[in-house]
């Protein structure tokens, strides 16, 4: 589904939910990672499906790549499409006021921006300004966030303990778990167990 049109651009969200649900559902907006280039938005949609049968409308985002849209156009674009599904919950089945951002890499990095930054007027697009915080939660996997402390190709453990301590410094409600003997991007973040902690989280964030 088309959800923002950037020049001569279109950018899509590939939305999956799950299936015989009468009552309005909370909504993951997900960002893949990609080292902020361009991305195979369909390729987590077999991984994705899992929260979908928890019962969460998922829907995976294209965003403009650091290749043709520098810093900070994700991070717009991670907006736009929260603002589409908000527009939209009517029509997917979802409770406007309970959204998630959720991304792996720098996907994680983007869900963390947009949602740390309404109300900030240089990370607003004009005319989609918003000045309170629109989602429920944040579900970071294995993101980056300190950029000045980064010298390997992926992203070190250590950066995740960098955003904890922050966030607990700043009296934030965060949780931090460890999936011992995962890699990046590997496929011990889609585990029964792991995607039990996820939902637990999000239903909480719902509640």
């Amino acid at each position: 589904m088309k959800y923002v049109e950037r020049g001569q651009r279109s950018l899509y969200l590939q939305i999956i939910g799950p299936i015989g649900m009468n009552h309005p559902v909370p909504c993951i907006v997900y960002i893949p990672g990609s080292a902020f280039h361009e991305q195979n938005v369909k390729e987590r949609i077999p991984q994705l499906s899992y929260l979908a049968q928890r019962g969460f409308v998922v829907a995976a985002l294209e965003y403009r790549g650091s290749e043709c849209a520098p810093f900070p156009a994700q991070t717009l674009d991670a907006k736009a499409g929260v603002s589409f599904m908000r527009e939209h919950a009517e029509e997917y089945g979802i409770h406007p006021e309970n959204i998630i951002l959720m991304g792996d890499s720098s996907g994680g990095h983007t869900a963390l921006m947009a949602a740390f930054s309404y109300g900030i007027p240089a990370l607003e697009e004009k005319g989609r300004e918003i000045n309170r915080p629109i989602v429920k939660g944040v579900i970071d996997l294995y993101g980056p966030t300190n950029f000045l402390t980064m010298n390997d190709e992926l992203v070190p453990f250590g950066q995740s303990c960098q955003l904890y301590e922050s966030l607990k410094k700043a009296k934030k409600d965060a949780i931090f778990y460890q999936v011992i003997g995962a890699h990046h991007g590997g496929r011990e973040f889609w585990t029964k167990e792991v995607l039990d902690i996820e939902e637990q989280f999000i239903r909480r964030c719902c509640e």
